[in-house]
């Protein structure tokens, strides 16, 4: 007998209800043409599974017409005995060889020694896997898609996650499976396009013959349109469609309906940030310059809109495209070598800690983020809720944070760990090339604490530790390292303090001081940001002014003081060390450090847009930034799947005719 299917999916219907029935269409529908029925037929027990009193039996049925069986393995999945039993029918009657690792949730990781799973680690198979493989299976990663609403062979990265199965279970390889969609996707294009112009000539004749209507008729559909986009939204369906519907809503008419539509998109703000290339609304809190003598200078910024922003310093202009976080308000480190970024912030609160920590690593070329797993500090210290210091390898491999007095070094390449125990508390971390650690350890020994400073070995695992630095000036508690790139220099600095304290070690373990000239005074009760540029020559420092200074030449380079509370907790400097950036009421002020006068607070800044708000003050000119921007994104085909049934030729032509009006 033929077989039925050519792959059986098998699943968590709690974990995974939303993304298998996308992974399912994708593999069924890649190299189809529009008008044929797939080639190819996937099951899926809520599509494939007749009304059957026997479930065990019918799905039986269904795996012995399979050629291959795709687990999409999570937490869930692992602990679900329906889960089980399917794969331990595959592997009593099947080979290995046709059983693919889908990962959308928990850990998987590879015990090479062990020639297996590390079942101590790996949190997102069955028990029943455990010595089935003799060597490391590929599988594909997508415990990024969880909650995106884009799933679709649209999306890239979905696409080549989908390309991946895909191209075994249709016997074909990939680039020659995705040409062949490509071309069918051409030509229903052009089919479109036939069609097209005889329904535009239709529409042109119908819109003379309403000539007298047409404005009313512009507002009916206006608030129509509005109205689904609205509904979309409340539901939390496609919100790139919500946004799409909004748009055009205006640009029928703006109707009190169609800005109401605009001013509830603000819950999108990932999507109207990728399209405008602004933060909508909320402001910065956060930012970080990538420390590379780059022309222009790349600024990042975060603030609590899940949204990171990339910036040309000095004109402002983005950097596409924007990076997607599920964190608020997160500290952002970049790789020595501009290519990785690690945000540190608030994620999704846990029924246990509601102002749950966590980590991200982001790949600025491939685009790629993955979770880094700090619940590995708990390992290190089960006293420790969150990582405190947190560092970055200077290629972005290894991650490395401080718990207590641990260090805990994370290897993303292999997901291994290493940890060392140091006789006090750990407030300092910097990677001092791609294999050794400076670190700086706080000794509580009195009411001012004494600091040393060492560097880990991590391919001896040799430790060296220096002589203490003695008594600073500090408080006991709540100090901070920020290091200069290479290490050399080095700024500790307090939450409660009124000065920060510079230092350098020309040997590498003993610490002096270094004086800072212009008698600038912070006051207490501030919490510092420090920034270095690449070379360690200059440093700034933010409290309730922001100062920089040229160490190099021993000179202050400029002071000023932000803000009508006279508050600014946060600074960057370019890697060439011209640019400095603070925050002021949510928005970016650049200053040339260049052209700088320290004894005029007044000397020029530049101030970068990076906000856009659809309900703000500024609501006039971000509804047109976004309509103005949106409106080359309109194909027929993004608009008959948003639209459905509506006449979306004549809504088209209609609504481009129309500005992007702001009143």
């Amino acid at each position: 007998m033929a077989s039925l299917y050519k792959a059986f999916i098998s699943y968590s219907h709690a974990a995974d209800g939303k993304l298998a029935p996308a992974l399912q269409r994708g593999i069924q529908r890649l190299g189809k043409p529009w008008f044929r029925r797939p080639a190819i037929r996937v099951f899926r027990d809520e599509t494939s599974l007749s009304a059957d009193p026997g479930l065990w039996s019918g799905i039986q049925r269904a795996l012995e017409q399979c050629e291959f069986f795709l687990l999409m393995a999570s937490r869930l999945s692992a602990a679900s005995p329906w889960t089980q039993k399917e794969v331990e029918w595959w592997l009593r009657f099947r080979s290995t060889n046709h059983l693919f690792i889908v990962v959308t949730d928990g850990e998987i990781v590879w015990n090479s020694a062990a020639a297996d799973f590390d079942w101590q680690q790996t949190t997102c198979l069955p028990a029943v896997l455990r010595g089935q493989f003799h060597e490391e299976p590929h599988y594909v990663d997508l415990r990024w898609a969880k909650g995106r609403a884009d799933l679709s062979l649209r999306n890239a990265r979905f696409r080549s996650a989908v390309l991946t199965l895909a191209a075994p279970i249709h016997g074909r390889p990939m680039d020659e499976l995705d040409g062949e969609d490509i071309r069918q996707q051409r030509l229903l294009r052009l089919t479109a396009g036939v069609a097209l112009i005889a329904v535009s000539t239709l529409a042109f004749v119908s819109m003379l013959e309403r000539r007298s209507a047409k404005e009313q008729t512009r507002m009916a559909e206006s608030r129509s349109m509005a109205a689904k986009s609205i509904d979309l939204l409340s539901k939390k369906g496609g919100v790139d469609k919500a946004i799409l519907l909004a748009v055009l809503a205006w640009r029928l008419s703006p109707t009190d309906e169609a800005r109401d539509a605009m001013s509830r998109l603000e819950s999108a703000a990932y999507d109207i940030a990728s399209i405008t290339g602004q933060s909508p609304g909320g402001g910065i809190d956060e930012l970080a310059f990538r420390p590379m003598k780059e022309q222009p200078p790349l600024l990042a910024t975060a603030g609590g809109e899940n949204v990171i922003l990339l910036w040309h310093i000095p004109d402002g202009s983005p950097a596409e495209p924007p990076i997607a976080s599920d964190q608020t308000d997160p500290e952002l480190i970049f790789s020595a070598d501009g290519a990785h970024l690690l945000t540190h912030g608030s994620g999704a609160p846990t029924p246990d800690d509601p102002n749950h920590k966590t980590v991200e690593l982001h790949d600025l070329r491939s685009g790629a983020t993955r979770l880094v797993p700090t619940d590995a500090s708990h390992q290190a210290d089960p006293g420790a809720t969150d990582p405190g210091t947190i560092t970055l390898s200077p290629d972005g491999h290894l991650v490395a944070f401080a718990s207590r007095d641990r260090i805990v070094v994370w290897d993303s390449a292999t997901g291994s760990f290493r940890y060392k125990t140091l006789p006090h508390s750990l407030i300092g971390l910097h990677f001092v090339g791609s294999a050794t650690l400076a670190f700086v350890t706080e000794e509580h020994s009195s009411y001012h604490p004494g600091f040393q400073r060492g560097f880990w070995d991590l391919g001896s695992d040799a430790v060296r530790i220096g002589p203490s630095l003695g008594q600073s000036g500090l408080r006991e508690d709540g100090n901070t390292v920020t290091f200069s790139n290479d290490g050399s220099k080095m700024v500790i600095w307090g939450f409660n303090d009124s000065q920060a304290f510079v230092y350098r070690s020309r040997d590498g373990l003993t610490l002096e001081p270094i004086p800072l000239p212009g008698n600038v005074q912070m006051k207490d009760d501030i919490r510092y940001s420090v920034a270095f540029d690449a070379e360690g020559d200059r440093v700034a420092i933010a409290g309730n002014q922001l100062a920089a200074w040229d160490l190099a030449a021993n000179r202050l380079l400029k002071v000023v003081s932000m803000g009508s509370g006279g508050k600014n907790d946060r600074v960057g400097l370019s890697g060439d060390g011209r640019w400095m950036a603070g925050t002021e009421d949510g928005k970016v002020v650049v200053w040339d450090l260049n052209a700088a006068n320290p004894k005029d607070p007044k000397a020029p800044a530049g101030t970068v847009d990076v906000t856009c708000s659809l309900s703000g003050n500024d609501q006039r000119e971000c509804i047109r930034r976004l309509c103005e921007k949106v409106s080359p994104l309109i194909s027929d085909k993004t608009l008959s799947d948003a639209l459905g049934n509506y006449d979306f030729e004549q809504i088209k032509q209609t609504a481009l005719r129309h500005p992007c009006a702001t009143q």
